[in-house]
């Protein structure tokens, strides 16, 4: 008699799909939602928006408004992480929370998509394993990427761009205001927290952080938090990335570019973070970790 497919841990599969989720132990069977992989999964945790049936119905039949049929894309409820680091025990999993915990306590809630976090025991293989969750509010806006950033009126333009019939338009004067403004707010919760807490976010990645309609900054990427470290050496993360480096230069390219912010050399980030001879070594590191990525089976996820 032949022995039935080996069930692979879902932390170890690339992707994940709605019924993926729902033969999960710790998910209810008669949930209402409808459980999609979105395109930001990561190396650090499967992440799957949570949908309404019927919005992804209207994605999928389209509407009509103002005489014309559009198809509008389902906006998740929520969106759930599936974190894929494993414990040894439950107060590794608790501090993972509590680093996560530090970001909340120096952004504002509308700085941040605030998330709650939950350990369940996973059954797999027989066994149960402590997992840990989130469930982190959608925060939908325009990706910043901190190495190629589009100034106020580009946003605004995008914005625009993207507006379904029958959305109000964008002041772009306004939002550029509204941007520059909220931007400072971001760039200031973040100094305090590298001042007081000796913590700095991911800031690194193309899509860590989005601009939302209204003009405002918002980390998305709430996985990894990394000490400051101001020693010789060029610290990187468990995935052997230099993040504690880049989130800083990311950190000083918004805050330069913001009409009543400018860098000054004595700055003690500025001074040694982009000091010259530090960031050739960190783009050495840089490269190091992409070509390791690209050649791994790994490589697939994607690392932000």
């Amino acid at each position: 008699m032949g022995m039935g497919p080996v069930m692979t841990d879902i932390r170890d599969r690339p992707h994940l799909g709605h019924g993926d989720i729902a033969e999960l132990n710790f998910i209810r069977s008669e949930s209402p939602f409808v459980f999609r992989r979105h395109f930001r999964n990561g190396m650090r945790s499967q992440i799957m928006e949570v949908l309404r049936p019927g919005d992804v119905q209207r994605e999928t039949t389209g509407m009509t408004g103002d005489g014309v049929r559009w198809f509008p894309k389902a906006e998740p409820r929520f969106m759930l992480r599936l974190f894929r680091r494993r414990f040894s025990s439950l107060d590794q999993a608790l501090e993972e929370i509590r680093r996560l915990r530090i970001i909340e306590a120096y952004l504002a809630p509308d700085q941040l998509a605030r998330s709650s976090e939950f350990i369940v025991a996973y059954r797999h293989g027989g066994r149960y394993d402590p997992l840990l969750c989130g469930l982190q509010v959608y925060a939908p806006g325009q990706a910043l990427d901190p190495w190629q950033l589009l100034t106020p009126a580009q946003m605004a333009r995008w914005f625009e761009s993207a507006q379904a019939p029958g959305d109000g338009g964008i002041d772009a004067e306004r939002f550029a205001h509204r941007f520059c403004i909220n931007a400072g707010r971001f760039v200031d919760g973040v100094r305090r927290m590298i001042s007081e807490a000796g913590f700095i976010p991911d800031l690194a990645g193309t899509r860590n952080m989005v601009v939302t309609r209204d003009g405002n900054i918002r980390l998305v990427d709430i996985n990894n938090v990394s000490r400051i470290d101001f020693g010789d050496a060029i610290p990187v993360d468990d995935k052997g990335y230099p993040v504690c480096d880049k989130s800083v230069e990311a950190l000083l390219r918004i805050e330069g570019m913001l009409p009543d912010r400018s860098t000054h050399a004595d700055d003690p980030l500025v001074r040694h973070f982009l000091d010259p001879s530090r960031m050739k070594a960190v783009a050495v590191l840089d490269r190091q970790f992409h070509r390791r990525l690209a050649g791994s089976p790994a490589g697939e996820f994607g690392r932000f």
